[in-house]
């Protein structure tokens, strides 16, 4: 079982828009990135079981339907929804010791609660977590012996 971070399934999503970026050389550095996410996502997709949380859905949704260039709303809801009964998935609850113990590292380290919420209630179930996000080289998760891959080749603060 694998973790693919929100922002992997944020860039297969978002096809970014030529006009939003000022050089083509930006404009290219993120198509890639899309290009790969998309990539990436459809090869696990096929071969893999993805851990999730339902906070981490909301993430995906919120981030694809209201931030930066907006995917349709309809299109976000759907997606979600096939989401949530694809059989690739497995759900994860968020209860109330994974509540206090992102509180906890996200206190010690400065590093979003969000993130801690994603992980910590699937961390003991997947064999890799995938992500661009830098926070994730943070000690408070490679703490988690699981190893940490980016399949996008360059890492981001996010």
């Amino acid at each position: 079982m694998i973790f693919i971070d929100t922002q992997l399934w944020i860039y297969a999503q978002k096809e970014p828009d030529p006009g939003r970026f000022p050089t083509k050389i930006e404009y290219k550095r993120i198509l890639g990135f899309h290009e790969k996410a998309d990539a990436f996502l459809q090869q696990q997709v096929k071969r893999s079981v993805i851990a999730m949380t339902h906070h981490q859905l909301a993430e995906i949704y919120h981030n694809l339907a209201f931030q930066g260039q907006r995917v349709d709303i309809d299109f976000c809801a759907q997606y979600c929804t096939t989401l949530l009964k694809s059989r690739f998935m497995k759900w994860f609850p968020i209860n109330e010791a994974h509540l206090q113990e992102s509180l906890r590292l996200s206190t010690q380290s400065r590093i979003h609660v969000w993130d801690y919420l994603c992980v910590l209630p699937i961390i003991q179930n997947v064999d890799i977590l995938y992500t661009c996000d830098n926070h994730l080289q943070h000690e408070t998760f490679t703490s988690f012996q699981r190893p940490i891959q980016n399949p996008l080749g360059e890492w981001m603060a996010i």
